[in-house]
């Protein structure tokens, strides 16, 4: 906490200063405000200085989270001591997150809703936070028009942060969790078509064909009924020829 206790006041124009008579009575207002608001946090033992985040405020409304992006991308490009391509690829993955507050009840001519003209903007490194400030920070030829971007590192509500960062390393894991359930599954499956063992084919009886009255077989007991009806036809026809 007490190491990044000199960021407090990087950035801040206050009213000794020349670039004061510069500010407009609204951007006076807001630095003041700003001030105060600042000094209360950091004295409340649950909020630390974000040595990677910055705030930045009084932007014009129609600056979105793209050109914000792309204005602190093409800075880090210029201040970089490497090459323009590495320089491009190192300073696009500088920038975590930039994001700009915006009003869902005011909606622009395009249905998007109205910025509120502040944001932050999240590094990786301490650097590239400290450059962007630099850079941006009462510079009003950054994005035109009249408007003085107040840049100042963001004091943050650690359990605010605690929080977030709990939910990401559960998301995380829960997703690790899914994608492991998946890989077992399938080598499961896999290893179940392997191992099952070939079930054995019956054969189907082919159905006997209808035979005739004629055809069909006898049984014993009809075969001896048939020789004792020949038998005594056969001794009927004698009696009658006797006669």
């Amino acid at each position: 906490r007490r190491s990044w206790m000199h960021l407090l006041n990087v950035g801040d124009i206050t009213e000794n200063s020349q670039k004061w008579e510069n500010l407009s009575k609204s951007e006076q207002r807001q630095r003041q405000e700003g001030r105060k608001e600042r000094k209360w946090r950091i004295n409340n033992p649950n909020f630390a200085i974000h040595p990677q985040r910055l705030s930045i405020r009084n932007l014009p409304t129609f600056v979105d989270a793209n050109k914000l992006r792309s204005a602190v991308v093409k800075n880090l490009v210029q201040t970089s001591e490497a090459n323009k391509k590495e320089g491009m690829k190192l300073a696009q993955q500088a920038i975590v997150k930039a994001i700009l507050v915006r009003d869902t009840e005011r909606r622009g001519e395009d249905g998007e809703s109205r910025s509120k003209g502040y944001g932050f903007i999240a590094f990786k490194d301490h650097d590239s936070a400290m450059r962007t400030l630099e850079f941006l920070n009462d510079n009003p030829k950054v994005f035109g028009g009249n408007r003085r971007p107040i840049v100042e590192f963001a004091v943050e509500d650690k359990r605010k942060l605690r929080m977030q960062e709990e939910e990401k390393q559960k998301f995380e894991k829960k997703l690790a969790q899914k994608q492991q359930e998946k890989g077992t599954q399938g080598e499961g499956d896999a290893e179940g078509e392997e191992m099952q063992p070939t079930k054995k084919t019956k054969k189907r009886k082919r159905p006997k064909l209808a035979e005739s009255d004629g055809e069909k077989k006898k049984g014993r007991g009809a075969k001896q009924r048939e020789k004792r009806r020949a038998q005594k036809a056969a001794a009927e026809e004698r009696a009658k020829a006797k006669k």
